[in-house]
């Protein structure tokens, strides 16, 4: 079900928003788009089957420049089907990607729109501000990207920096602006099957077209919540972003201008990562099963670390093969309490004991 209004100006950006169940907040999300400062633009909203007032509230807006498109539910492991209807209707030569919980600062389409009339410019990104019951709290990235990743120079560059694992894209979606000739040339939006979202391997898929641009100022506003898609798979988003940077190198090897030694650094960080995190599975578990949590620990041992670390590993594998506790071990080296441990300051979880019942992943970008 499609319903619109007659768009009496060609616009030059499409703005995308995709929702679910959003009706208590995405008045702000449209307010947002209202306001801007620039007013050549247009906004599909793709209503994915919510159960809620969403549809009613949308109704309320007579704006010509929104088109409401209402589907039966698919979900998040079809996103990219949703994101790519929206593309299909897009006019605007630059999209925008607005979530239907999220918002925008009014100058936020004036600052970045120009970034484009630059024919060698595919992306433009700045800080995100993150929002929790109604407070923000702090920004991100932490920081802004090294200088050759913000513009990509030279392109594919910036592909690097995306796949650190402390990273995982310094482009968040509601930041971030795209040529739209661009996200129809690769095939629209990215999404392989095991990962329930389209940004991370979108932007990284564009950083092999063009150059990017990145705005030192706040660009767009991320509201976290325990029903978003982030939050509550943080765990298995981890998980399987660590198997698509390293599909992702061996595919596009050539494209990425990167040498092999900082390749094999990209490679021991993810191992350090999925590492730790196998330990912090072992700590978790060791309070109610420690059979699966030896079963945790000796999993750590299948990824590169250093030896000091290895050994402490080794002890706690032990320990808990023996039925013993491991906490003690940790307390006494000084390690961060394990609630702190396994829970971001975003609010997400790194780990989570159903993570157990998923096969461990080992990337390597060498065939």
């Amino acid at each position: 079900m499609v319903r619109s209004r007659e768009v009496i100006v060609q616009p030059a950006v499409s703005i995308i928003t995709p929702t679910f169940n959003h009706a208590e907040v995405i008045c702000e999300c449209i307010d947002s788009v209202l306001a801007q400062s620039r007013k050549d633009w247009e906004m599909i909203i793709v209503d994915d089957g919510s159960t809620d007032r969403t549809s009613e509230v949308v109704d309320t807006y007579q704006e010509p420049r929104i088109r409401y498109v209402r589907q039966e539910n698919i979900g998040v492991g079809r996103l990219k089907e949703t994101y790519d209807t929206a593309l299909n209707m897009a006019q605007g030569r630059v999209i925008g990607i607005l979530e239907g919980d999220d918002y925008w600062p009014s100058d936020k389409l004036a600052v970045q729109v120009p970034d484009f009339d630059n024919p060698d410019v595919v992306l433009s990104s700045g800080f995100t501000q993150i929002v929790r019951d109604g407070k923000t709290e702090g920004r991100t990235p932490a920081s802004i990207p090294q200088a050759d990743a913000a513009v990509n120079r030279p392109v594919g560059r910036a592909a690097l920096s995306m796949m650190q694992p402390d990273n995982l894209t310094f482009t968040f979606p509601v930041s971030t602006m795209i040529r739209a000739s661009t996200l129809r040339k690769i095939g629209g939006f990215q999404q392989p099957p095991y990962l329930p979202l389209v940004d991370f391997p979108t932007f990284l898929r564009l950083s092999l077209e063009g150059e990017f641009r990145f705005h030192d100022r706040v660009l767009g506003y991320w509201r976290r919540h325990s029903q978003s898609v982030t939050q509550g798979n943080l765990s298995s988003i981890l998980e399987n972003a660590y198997r698509y940077s390293f599909e992702f190198i061996r595919l596009y090897r050539d494209r990425i201008p990167a040498t092999d030694q900082e390749l094999d650094e990209l490679e021991n960080a993810w191992d350090e990562v999925a590492a730790m995190r196998c330990v912090l599975r072992g700590r978790l578990l060791s309070k109610t099963d420690r059979k699966e949590a030896a079963r945790a620990f000796n999993e750590a041992l299948l990824f590169r670390q250093g030896s000091k670390s290895a050994s402490i590993v080794k002890v706690a594998a032990s320990l808990s093969a023996l039925g013993l506790p491991v906490e003690g071990i940790y307390r006494v080296l000084g390690r961060t309490d394990l609630h702190e441990a396994i829970t971001l300051s975003t609010g997400d979880q790194t780990v989570s004991v159903d993570d157990m019942k998923r096969d461990r992943v080992v990337g390597r970008w060498r065939k």
